[in-house]
């Protein structure tokens, strides 16, 4: 298979490029907007990857695309999270009869998805996180075992025990939960057992 790979972040275009040649693919990698319009119409390409706002930036879809081609191809778009990291990754073939082009579909899906780094319940996801939502889940993690009381959480939140603040304790404990079940397809959930607010896992990571 061929694959032409456009983006202009480099280091993206590099990481993409590296993943399908490991999986024996040949890439031609276009850096620049004329290095991709010398190559989209290449007779021997299979596939073309390419960044959602490079699409945005010829005034693109997909679909608007695979007119301009003239034989059965696949094209795949994403959009970046990080220079390794990219998401919505959406497929879309000429044809969805054709036995190879269905084949190219299903290799270039499993190998994009492997491109996709799932969250993790780490520093960088705390912080993106609202602040109180942060500094909540921070916290039950440090205390996964025992877990958390309203006065403990109280305590944390504005430095003294607040029985007024329960309400508003229920309802950072809500958003977080509703962004870890957001984030995590529902692996992760918080729960109140014995008056104490608990981190758990509710299932094993695909």
């Amino acid at each position: 298979m061929k694959v032409l790979v456009f983006d202009r972040k480099i280091d993206t275009l590099t990481f993409l490029c590296e993943k399908l040649e490991n999986h024996g693919i040949t890439t031609i990698a276009a850096e620049n907007g004329s290095k991709f319009i010398c190559n989209y119409l290449n007779p021997e390409l299979d596939a073309i990857i390419v960044a959602k706002k490079e699409l945005t930036h010829y005034t693109l879809n997909e679909a608007q695309l695979l007119k301009k081609i003239y034989k059965d191809i696949t094209i795949c778009s994403y959009f970046h999270e990080d220079c390794y990291n990219i998401k919505k990754i959406n497929i879309v073939s000429s044809s969805a009869i054709a036995e190879n082009i269905k084949a190219n579909e299903k290799i270039l899906k499993i190998i994009l998805l492997k491109c996709r780094r799932k969250p993790d319940l780490n520093k960088d996801y705390i912080y993106s996180l609202p602040k109180k939502s942060g500094l909540l889940l921070k916290h039950l993690l440090i205390n996964r075992e025992k877990g958390l009381s309203d006065d403990e959480i109280s305590t944390i939140f504005w430095g003294e025990k607040l029985p007024s603040k329960r309400n508003s304790i229920y309802n950072h404990v809500y958003n977080l939960k509703q962004s870890l079940k957001k984030s995590f397809d529902n692996r992760y959930t918080i729960l109140k057992t014995n008056k104490r607010y608990r981190l758990i896992k509710l299932k094993k990571e695909a």
